[in-house]
């Protein structure tokens, strides 16, 4: 087995692990919820099975190449958001208390869906532009580039203006509130909402970076945003502000890391544009 079918397959026994401790730590040890937890061990260690079947059986061409490296950045993806869910959720009840954590619970919500929509542009445009970069169709790569930035755009826009303007629609979709839940969730959620502006283009920009073979790029994008940097933001911002600014932490993060993005995107992109000259 190489490194890169030995690096997923821990990382799917980390998320693994890292379930079960959510099931325990939430009172799973009732008969039913330990239930959930059994199937979910059962479905982890299928999972690995599959992994490692994969990656014994997986031929070497390009296409499989970045089939495998599209899977194992999602896998990192999946294992920094479990993570990073932990973390807010802990930070959020030291100093703002249960009110505030149920509308997390329904911004979790929401985000996986804004990130599902920026997942299908990326896996849309993946396989057009690693087979035009392969046939040297450099072209063809920049106009899938055109439409899949006009897609995040699109997104992006899309969800940050329902975060605006009508952020309680989500509370009553998601949940049967208090009168102190209602009180707090529009600030809540358009704040954390304005992260939804760039997010799309952060989470495309991975499948980008991996089709123009530049896998540290798509790795360092990943981690930052969805571990190191909103991390760390998530501790400073309330600690130096106040207990709100914590839902800020996502925003900036967002922002810092399209800088690098657009930086990084017209860099390779004009490396492709001497490639046609």
């Amino acid at each position: 087995m190489n490194s890169k079918a030995i690096g997923l397959r821990f990382g799917v026994l980390l998320a693994g692990i890292l379930c079960a401790a959510s099931f325990t730590a939430c009172g799973g040890e009732k008969t039913g919820e330990a239930g959930d937890a059994k199937s979910l061990a059962a479905a982890v260690a299928e999972n690995l099975d599959k992994i490692e079947s994969f990656s014994g059986g997986m031929a070497m061409d390009f296409g499989a190449s970045a089939s495998y490296e599209e899977s194992g950045m999602e896998a990192n993806i999946d294992i920094a958001m479990g993570i990073l869910t932990m973390m807010f959720n802990r930070q959020i009840m030291q100093y703002l208390g249960t009110d505030a954590l149920s509308v997390y619970g329904v911004i979790v919500n929401i985000s996986t869906f804004v990130q599902c929509c920026a997942y299908s542009v990326g896996q849309a445009a993946q396989p057009i532009i690693s087979a035009n970069y392969g046939a040297q169709k450099y072209d063809r790569i920049r106009g899938t580039l055109k439409y899949s930035l006009a897609a995040t755009t699109f997104f992006a826009l899309l969800w940050t203006a329902l975060a605006l303007a009508c952020p309680t629609m989500f509370i009553y979709i998601f949940m049967d509130p208090t009168a102190t839940v209602l009180q707090i969730a529009p600030v809540i959620i358009r704040c954390f909402g304005l992260s939804s502006l760039l997010l799309p283009l952060n989470i495309f920009s991975t499948y980008y970076f991996q089709s123009l073979m530049k896998p540290r790029s798509a790795f360092f994008i990943s981690v930052a945003r969805g571990l190191v940097l909103s991390g760390i933001l998530m501790y400073l911002l309330p600690a130096g502000f106040s207990g709100n600014a914590i839902w800020f932490a996502m925003t900036v993060t967002e922002l810092a890391v399209a800088v690098y993005v657009t930086r990084k995107m017209i860099k390779n992109t004009k490396q492709l544009d001497t490639k046609l000259d």
